[in-house]
């Protein structure tokens, strides 16, 4: 029914020629897109927000659009790309002051730079992302990233370190009820136990 809703309220954004109603909505459209796993479909729609967010200087739909646009490159190991639109995501979210926003730039900004090996880089960013999200609340970002330290410090082959992460992560998953986030964790959890045998 959103899928429905959501190109309904396209068509009537186009008919009144608002260009700002169009882009939010677009932006919505390439979220479920991204989510769903269809890349391609995404593409075109996140890129259209960004281009015509930044004529229109529609600050709000260009920090969603840049936001998932490096969520988009992160999945297609586009690192460097990922970095950079999630780095304008992360300023943008800080001036308009988006908490959720912001966590997401850090999240991915930390991702990549841990995929690029700059791993001190992506332990700092982790870390800030994590003192955030403990300090605002948040209950989406902050249950999912103790696996993700783990992970960079299991590269680091601090396996005492990425032991005492995953340990965590599946704490907080768990006290927070967010299954995604305690899968993980216990994936890398297991990957631990595997490697002391």
């Amino acid at each position: 029914e959103c899928v429905a809703r959501a190109k309904e309220a396209l068509e009537v954004a186009e008919q009144a020629g608002n260009e700002m109603l169009r882009v939010e909505t677009t932006l919505l459209i390439g979220l479920k897109h991204l989510c769903y796993g269809e890349l391609k479909e995404a593409k075109v729609f996140l890129d259209d927000v960004v281009t015509t967010a930044r004529r229109l200087n529609h600050k709000a739909a260009l920090m969603g659009g840049v936001t998932w646009r490096s969520c988009l490159h992160f999945f297609q190991t586009e690192y460097d790309a990922a970095v950079e639109t999630a780095t304008e995501g992360r300023r943008l979210a800080s001036e308009l002051r988006d908490g959720f926003l912001m966590l997401t730039s850090l999240f991915f900004i930390g991702l990549s730079q841990g995929n690029q090996g700059k791993m001190s880089a992506s332990l700092k960013t982790l870390h800030e992302a994590m003192d955030i999200a403990k300090r605002n609340g948040d209950l989406f970002w902050y249950p999912r990233l103790p696996n993700c330290i783990g992970w960079i410090y299991r590269e680091l082959h601090d396996f005492e370190a990425a032991q005492q992460h995953n340990d965590d992560g599946i704490e907080i998953a768990r006290r927070h009820h967010v299954l995604e986030a305690e899968a993980n964790s216990l994936i890398n959890r297991g990957i631990d136990c595997i490697r002391t045998g």
